[in-house]
């Protein structure tokens, strides 16, 4: 499963073809993957982009990353709860 996820992030989320190529539905849908803006950003830096360009960048990244931390904490606690009741006898 965990490679699943990992060729989806690394197709759509701007590692091996640019995020503009895909459709608009799908392009919106790729914002919310990690890496898209994190990738962005080392662009912009190796290409002399300003810091102007690049923090902003790097704010998005980390909201993004955060929130995908709440899901997976919500998800392991959940996941906990579920099984501890299970096995409660």
């Amino acid at each position: 499963m965990l490679n699943v996820a990992y060729g989806i992030v690394m197709t759509f989320g701007g590692v091996n073809v640019p995020v503009g190529v895909w459709p608009a539905p799908l392009e919106i849908a790729a914002h919310a993957l990690p890496v898209v803006h994190g990738v962005d950003a080392v662009r912009g830096v190796l290409g002399g982009a300003p810091a102007g360009r690049v923090l902003p960048l790097l704010g998005a990244e980390a909201l993004v990353g955060a929130c995908w931390y709440a899901v997976a904490a919500l998800s392991m606690d959940r996941l906990v709860s579920v099984g501890s009741l299970d096995y409660a006898g």
